[in-house]
């Protein structure tokens, strides 16, 4: 595995594309 993190990769990425949602999601969990 050379790859640090594809877990964090993929959130990160999807944080940048729906930043507005992620916050929803964190407010409400």
């Amino acid at each position: 595995m050379q790859f640090p993190s594809v877990k964090m990769v993929i959130w990160v990425t999807g944080f940048l594309a729906f930043p507005e949602e992620y916050i929803r999601f964190l407010l409400s969990a």
